[in-house]
């Protein structure tokens, strides 16, 4: 529900206000529908040991070969081991076509 019913492609998973990982769309995808009921967050996510991140100080360019390279469409941004925010290829591709880069 709050990853199709809302539009989102993935969801910051916690366990006791520790980030533990990552829910995506694509993971949900994998899990046959009559399973989901059975099944929870924490086996289907990707674990933050394994997640791909950024800084709230890399450069979108960088961002974006990065989320290219590892065939991802969004990067957790972590700083000091806390996520502050994610940034999705649908957004940064957004603001790079905003009038004040044409």
């Amino acid at each position: 529900q709050h990853i199709l019913g809302a539009g989102r492609r993935s969801l910051v998973v916690f366990k006791n206000d520790r980030l533990i990982g990552l829910l995506t769309l694509h993971a949900l995808k994998e899990v046959p529908m009559e399973q989901w009921a059975f099944t929870t967050a924490e086996q289907v996510m990707v674990p933050f040991n394994r997640l791909k991140t950024v800084s709230p100080d890399t450069n979108l360019w960088e961002a974006l070969q990065e989320m290219d390279r590892d065939g991802v469409n969004q990067l957790p941004v972590i700083e000091q081991g806390e996520i502050v925010g994610i940034l999705s290829r649908e957004d940064l591709i957004s603001f790079l076509r905003s009038p004040r880069f044409a």
